[in-house]
């Protein structure tokens, strides 16, 4: 329980300390790692059993998850949670899947998640808040018990599986972004398990019922991935295409049979048909979603590349400690470290033909070897995010083979009991504890490096209000306001926002939220002296209701760089706020009717009758 005190007694202090106060940083730290230095050491040990392993791994998946749970001890806080939260009140308000969400679009198109929310929620009676909880903290630990299994399997031993299981946990994503209530929290779980039952039904062809069994369990799970999740889904199909290419060519080269080749490759046709069938059917706007985020990420890189442009500053105005920002850059030489030593116990593992390579063994490989080449897409703006949410899948690979080569060194250098000691003059080897330490060293850098360089400090801890920052932007008053637009007016009314503020309008107050677009300018209502005809029509036409404004845009540049989305004038290089006379300009223009206001909302409701009256008038 000390961990724990630790972490929520590191919350206390950065939820009442200044804004500069860096002392919670140390101590979360020092709760985190008083539980996983510990654990990873047990773990490496060849003591404990198999069992022991397996709670070992378990009870690490919910320990880390209690950072997320303690962050959200209000409520949900990450901006996409906003948009999932929505999708499981629209299934509970109307019993129907795939209801269009006023936040992100794409998330009704992938009711996985969602409609497993909705039916815990009904059926246990609890609220939505602990339902997310609960669910959430389960599927964290749960996910590592299969990685645990599927490693295990692959590598031929258990303790090599349960250190890949805990090493996984030090990826940037699986402290704070995968255990969020997003699609990962549940695709990235039923990933690792589909790959359990591929693995069990490619090792049990001998026994026909078995294996017709595992690929029963493999296809269903799948499928519930395929609704859940698009990118985790093509993961699947592309790991299931990788393990058939290295099937085949080691078949032809007589060093693997035919069998599994087949099965993995009738596995890889179902996958893809159903996503295939899926994206057609389901989620035609996927493809529109994707591509501007994977082709504009790789152009900014080229231009980065031939100096037409500049790149991302990395910790650019960040507030984290210089330890965690040092430790952020020394996480790829350390992943470089290990990776060459697990390739080296690779290649000789191939070059004495040892039977444990199998093929799912080496795709692991050829996916861990794709972790380090994204870090160049942190430099480019479109494709940072991409290069981050890659790391919860290459990872996998990452671990599989780094763990064999953590094992090999520690056991070489172990000290062992009864082992004579070697001839006189012989090099020494170095000592355990220094082994140990170094281990212990590299472990600490990468998890306090990694989480750096996965969150910025107003998404990992509480603190004082700050403008644009998502997480930090919810305010009791923002929160009152939406109620009362819930209470007073009903659901459903399509309202107008920036968004900061839609993501409690469209979620605690049930509306329909604008979501801007260069073909929906809507912040041409904020950023100009007067909107343009053809964006007023547009709301006239699909009979936008009201029009939020946040008084606060007028006086800060919000943390995030943008007040609407990536697309908007002047996204990330703006150094001035609008200005407040054109936010004020709605208390004078006559088809806006203030309704209500706090201390820092207004809320207007449209009347186009007046706007065309006006225009008439003109005329």
């Amino acid at each position: 329980m000390v961990a724990p005190a630790l972490m929520a007694w590191s919350y206390s202090i950065a939820a009442t300390s200044p804004a500069d106060d860096q002392l919670h940083y140390s101590v979360f730290w020092l709760g985190m790692l008083s539980v996983l230095l510990p654990v990873g050491a047990r773990l490496l040990s060849p003591a404990p059993g198999r069992d022991e392993r397996l709670l070992l791994v378990i009870a690490t998946g919910l320990v880390l998850y209690v950072p997320k749970f303690l962050r959200e001890t209000s409520g949900i806080v990450f901006h996409d949670e906003f948009a999932h939260a929505r999708q499981v009140q629209l299934i509970t308000d109307n019993g129907r899947l795939g209801d269009l969400n006023p936040l992100i679009q794409i998330v009704q198109s992938f009711p996985g998640l969602h409609s497993i929310t909705a039916t815990l929620q009904e059926v246990s009676g609890i609220g939505q808040p602990a339902t997310i909880a609960l669910l959430i903290g389960l599927l964290h630990a749960f996910g590592l018990v299969g990685l645990f299994l599927l490693a295990e399997s692959v590598s031929g031993s258990s303790r090599i599986g349960a250190l890949a299981g805990f090493l996984y946990t030090v990826n940037a994503s699986y402290l704070y972004f995968d255990a969020q209530f997003s699609y990962e929290s549940l695709s990235l779980p039923l990933l690792f398990w589909t790959l359990v039952c591929v693995d069990r039904a490619r090792r049990s062809l001998g026994d026909r019922g078995a294996c017709l069994g595992w690929c029963g369990l493999a296809i269903t799970i799948g499928g519930g991935l395929v609704v859940t999740h698009h990118l985790t889904a093509y993961v699947l199909c592309m790991l299931l295409l990788g393990v058939t290419v290295v099937g085949a060519v080691r078949a032809l080269r007589g060093r693997a049979a035919w069998p599994p080749v087949r099965l993995t490759f009738a596995l890889f046709v179902v996958a893809t048909s159903a996503c295939v069938f899926w994206g057609v059917v389901r989620a035609p706007l996927v493809k529109q979603y994707l591509e501007p985020r994977i082709t504009q990420g790789f152009s900014q890189l080229f231009d980065i590349a031939s100096r037409n442009k500049e790149g991302r500053e990395l910790f650019a105005q960040s507030t984290l400690p210089t330890y965690e920002r040092v430790l952020g850059f020394l996480v790829a030489p350390i992943a470089l470290v290990a990776t060459l030593g697990g390739l080296w116990l690779v290649w000789q593992a191939i070059r004495r033909r040892r039977e444990r390579l199998d093929d799912m063994h080496l795709t692991f490989v050829g996916l861990g070897l794709l972790y380090l080449p994204s870090f160049p897409l942190l430099l480019s703006v479109a494709g940072n995010e991409g290069a981050r949410r890659s790391w919860a899948t290459s990872y996998i690979g990452l671990v599989v083979l780094v763990s064999p080569a953590v094992v090999h060194l520690w056991d070489r250098h172990r000290r062992r009991p009864g082992r004579p000691p070697g001839p006189p003059g012989r090099r020494r080897r170095p000592r355990p504890l220094v082994v140990g330490a170094a281990l212990g060293a590299a472990f600490t850098a990468s998890v306090i490096g990694n989480t750096a360089i996965g969150l910025n400090e107003t998404y990992r801890f509480p603190g004082p209000y700050v403008y644009g920052s998502d997480t930090r932007s919810v305010t009791p008053e923002l929160v009152d306001f939406s109620r009362n637009l819930d209470d007073t007016y009903g659901p459903g009314n399509r309202v107008v926002g920036d968004r900061y503020t839609t993501l409690l309008t469209g979620t605690i107050g049930r509306q329909s939220t604008s979501r801007p677009s260069a073909g929906f300018p809507v912040w041409q209502m904020y950023f100009d002296p007067f909107p343009t005809d053809a964006l007023l029509n547009q709301l006239k036409g699909s009979e936008w209701k009201f029009l939020v404004v946040d008084r606060q845009m007028g006086l800060f540049t919000p943390r995030i760089g943008v007040y609407f989305e990536p697309d908007e004038p002047l996204a990330q290089i703006r150094t001035e706020p609008p200005s407040p006379e054109f936010l004020d300009k709605y208390e004078r223009l006559p088809f806006t009717l203030k309704v209500s206001q706090s201390d820092n909302l207004n809320l207007y409701r449209f009347d186009f009758g007046a706007l065309d009256a006006q225009r008439a008038g003109l005329r």
